[in-house]
């Protein structure tokens, strides 16, 4: 049950990168770097809570999943603020 935080920790880090991105609240390399460092390491911890899982498991499991899908939400918040701004021109 403990891990769910981590999980729950992550998919708000997700969140919370994606509305200042759209929100401009931030530039977006500083978003992107938090936005990435954050998710490996919200996700090596939950990788960590589970059972018989050792640090290079989920360290790898870290920086797959929580580098890549913090990565996916930076290219899909980055797009669609492009994609308002030239709508609005």
């Amino acid at each position: 049950m403990s891990g769910m935080i981590f999980f729950f920790l992550f998919a708000a880090l997700l969140m919370g990168v994606y509305v200042a991105m759209r929100r401009q609240l931030a530039s977006v390399k500083m978003l992107a770097m938090v936005g990435v460092f954050g998710g490996i390491i919200t996700m090596t911890l939950f990788a960590m809570n589970q059972e018989n899982v050792q640090f290079i498991h989920a360290l790898l499991v870290g920086i797959v999943l929580g580098g890549g899908l913090s990565f996916a939400v930076i290219l899909l918040a980055n797009y669609f603020l492009k994609q308002e701004l030239q709508a609005h021109r």
